[in-house]
């Protein structure tokens, strides 16, 4: 996120939402920044919102379970609901039937960007994949 600032203050957007997200409450940010009002770190926590809204999806219900899930692409976050319209099994588990198509289609010369584009993934999870299975060193 980049560093917008709050008013003419020396706090920006993001330090507001570090204390958030290590626990302290709205009024706990006040007491501890006497020059944010409320509506400055309500403001930062909707701009938060408005900038990565679209973009993060939260999975769980408490705080050791919540996963967001998001990428960043082509100098631009996307959800992992937009690069799967690219990529349909983006980000999917891989099973053993996969891995062995994607050697055999490695093996079998044909290129990084075609594989990925016959098995529905994208090349950084085809070149992780056959990294991971000695094929090719990055």
């Amino acid at each position: 996120m980049a560093d917008i600032q709050i008013r003419d203050t020396n706090l920006k957007i993001t330090d507001i939402l570090n204390l958030i997200g290590n626990g302290y409450s709205y009024e706990q940010i006040a007491i501890k920044h006497p020059q944010m009002t409320m509506v400055d770190i309500m403001m930062s926590a909707k701009v938060a919102e408005e900038i990565i809204g679209s973009m993060v999806k939260i999975h769980g219900d408490s705080i050791p379970a919540v996963r967001m899930e998001f990428v960043f692409k082509n100098n631009n976050f996307m959800s992992i609901e937009e690069l799967q319209k690219i990529n349909p099994r983006a980000y999917a588990k891989w099973n053993t039937t996969e891995d062995d198509n994607l050697v055999k289609l490695f093996k079998s010369g044909i290129s990084i960007t075609e594989i990925a584009s016959t098995m529905q993934r994208t090349r950084g999870s085809i070149s992780a994949r056959l990294e991971k299975f000695g094929l090719i060193m990055q």
